[in-house]
C-alpha cells in the first residue's frame, strides 16, 4: 500500500520483507524514516485519516488493526478480536471499514469508541481491496454535509460477479 498526504507532502507505505515496517518519505524520496518496525509482521491495509491526522493499518499475520499519529507517535491497538485475515482497510468519518479474506466479509467499527462492530457483507468470495470516500466533501474551507460511501471491490476471481464493481452505500 502507498498513500500520499496533502501538504507537507509525505508518502507512507508498508513493507512485508525480511524486516517488516511502515515508512514515510517526502514525495521526492528524501527524509525517509521508519515509523514502525516492532511488533509487526504483515502490515497492510494502510489508510490515512486526513482530518484526525492518524494512520491506521492492519496486520494480516498478527490479526490486528493499529493506529498512530502521522509522525509515528502514540501507537495504539484498535482491534485484535476475530480478525482471521484482514486484507484492506479504509476510513470514512468515525468508522473504519475492512475486508477479511477468510470470513469473506466487509466489516466496520467506530474508530473513536472502538465499539459498534458491524458486518456489512458476509458472503463475498475473494474479497480484497476496499476504499470509502465521501463524494460530497471537499478539502479546504468548504465542506458538504451529504455523505456517500463508495466502496471499490477488487476481486481476483475472474468468475465473480463483483469483479471491478463499485458498491455505493
Amino acid at each position: 500500500d502507498l498513500f500520499c498526504l496533502p501538504p507537507p507532502r509525505y508518502m507512507y507505505w508498508t513493507d512485508w520483507g525480511k524486516h517488516p515496517r511502515i515508512e514515510q518519505a517526502a514525495l521526492d524520496g528524501s527524509h525517509r524514516i521508519t515509523l514502525v518496525n516492532t511488533s509487526v509482521a504483515w502490515p497492510n491495509g494502510l489508510t490515512i485519516d486526513y482530518f484526525s491526522r492518524k494512520i491506521y493499518w492492519a496486520d494480516a499475520r498478527l490479526d490486528k488493526i493499529e493506529v498512530m499519529n502521522l509522525d509515528g507517535s502514540n501507537r495504539g491497538m484498535v482491534l485484535s478480536d476475530k480478525l482471521p485475515h484482514i486484507f484492506s482497510l479504509t476510513v470514512l468519518g468515525d468508522r473504519l471499514y475492512w475486508t477479511d479474506m477468510k470470513k469473506n466479509s466487509i466489516e466496520s467499527l467506530n474508530k473513536r469508541t472502538r465499539n459498534d462492530r458491524q458486518t456489512i457483507i458476509d458472503t463475498m468470495n475473494d474479497v480484497m481491496g476496499l476504499k470509502a470516500v465521501n463524494l460530497g466533501q471537499t478539502y479546504g474551507k468548504k465542506m458538504h454535509l451529504e455523505t456517500n460511501i463508495l466502496m471499490s471491490l477488487i476481486n481476483v476471481n475472474s468468475n465473480s460477479s463483483f469483479r471491478g464493481k463499485h458498491v455505493v452505500i
